[in-house]
């Protein structure tokens, strides 16, 4: 009678604890959405080029996973877009350029370890999170609305061709997060990215190094 019921109280006991694993399991991922108002600078070009930033509202969505109570590692992928004044160099005036107001779009692949602290308020819940990474950005589309050089340039008529190329660089980030229900939460962050470099670049493109940063705001599930 004994042995029987030690082994049901190692059974209920194995139970319960693959039950609390599997609770905690659930918590360690998240997945989530937000929108960015986002001030992108041009970093590489002529003078005139450097002098122009814009700002957009960039769109995200992300997942993360908690690699240990105190650090998780995130990835996204980000809908960028920038606009500014692109100087071509023309080919029948020398020293002359035609300039372009340009607008492009970017799906951008941020991959980043975050530092995580948290701290219970009656039943909610605030994280503290800080950290960094590299990124990854694909040009999905250039727009030349039109040249504001004069007629006499003769210059072609169609919108440059935007070739193919792509961004890279590291990214610093960092926020608080509010769970007010279980397994729900709202955030608050704010970014700093810099380009490294340019790959991939066709000679008829006009392509541009970036630096951006702002703050952005949306919602978490966590599972």
């Amino acid at each position: 009678m004994k042995t029987r019921t030690m082994l049901i109280v190692a059974m209920l006991v194995g139970v319960g604890s693959s039950t609390a694993s599997s609770a905690q399991e659930a918590l360690r991922n998240a997945a989530g959405f937000y929108a960015a108002p986002t001030t992108h600078h041009v970093a590489s070009g002529t003078d005139r080029e450097q002098m122009e930033s814009s700002t957009m509202l960039d769109f995200g969505a992300y997942y993360s996973r908690t690699l240990r109570h105190d650090l998780l590692l995130r990835a996204e992928m980000r809908l960028a877009t920038r606009e500014f004044t692109a100087a071509v160099a023309t080919m029948t005036v020398p020293g002359a350029f035609a300039l372009y107001p340009t607008r492009e779009q970017f799906l951008e692949i941020p991959v980043m370890l975050h530092a995580v602290t948290a701290t219970p308020i009656g039943e909610a819940k605030v994280r503290i999170s800080v950290g960094g990474g590299a990124y990854y950005a694909i040009l999905l589309s250039q727009e030349f609305p039109g040249s504001s050089t004069p007629a006499f340039f003769d210059l072609p008529e169609e919108p440059l061709d935007a070739g193919g190329y792509y961004r890279y660089g590291w990214v610093g980030d960092g926020g608080v997060a509010l769970t007010f229900r279980e397994r729900r939460a709202v955030f608050l962050n704010f970014r700093f990215q810099d380009d490294l470099g340019i790959s991939g670049e066709p000679d008829v493109s006009v392509a541009r190094e970036d630096m951006a940063f702002g703050f952005y705001a949306g919602f978490e599930w966590l599972f």
